[in-house]
């Protein structure tokens, strides 16, 4: 990948340094926009190119799941997610 000017995706020397070098993890979804744009690529390319465990990858089920939730009205959804999130807790 070609290396990025940072004011060209309004970011700061620094904060480029830091992802360069892995200090960083946290990126919000706009500063990542501006920096996918800069490079004239994707946001999934560059979210493809992190390296674990930033990079978490979604199973099957786990996406027929997300499918099967987001099938229902917002209010059922939360709490159909809230009763998951109890019974995943509970096996902690």
């Amino acid at each position: 990948m070609e290396p990025i000017a940072p004011q060209k995706a309004d970011i700061s020397i620094n904060f480029l340094s830091k992802l360069e070098r892995n200090k960083s993890t946290r990126v919000s979804s706009d500063t990542l926009y501006l920096i996918a744009k800069a490079l004239n690529t994707s946001m999934e390319s560059l979210v493809d190119n992190m390296p674990a465990p930033e990079k978490q990858s979604t199973g099957p089920k786990q996406i027929e799941l997300n499918n099967l939730l987001n099938s229902y009205p917002l209010n059922e959804r939360e709490m159909l997610s809230s009763h998951i999130i109890g019974i995943l807790e509970k096996r902690h």
